[in-house]
């Protein structure tokens, strides 16, 4: 995993439940039940700074943040299948 340049490293267990519930995901498939069925999505813009502005070539280089969201109806998960356990702290 990459989390804003830096290398996160996960634990085991939660490498494990990825694993799992992603074992069949294809990101590829559009997930609707019928093909036909349109796909809704959200977009959002954040603008997180502005970096330079250009007016004679009117021209402005901005840092964004972008945002995309869709529903995942297809990740099913049967938790009470698994053996993952809990440690308390």
């Amino acid at each position: 995993m990459e989390a804003a340049g830096k290398k996160v490293t996960a634990g085991y267990n939660e490498k494990r439940l990825l694993h799992k519930l992603l074992d069949h995901y294809n990101v590829l498939e559009r997930p609707v039940a019928n093909e036909s069925d349109p796909l809704q999505l959200s977009f959002g813009l954040t603008l997180m700074q502005i970096i330079d502005v250009d007016e004679k070539n009117q021209l402005l280089i901005t840092n964004i943040w972008l945002k995309l969201v869709r529903e995942r109806s297809f990740i099913v998960s049967d938790i009470g299948s698994t053996d993952i356990k809990m440690k308390k702290m």
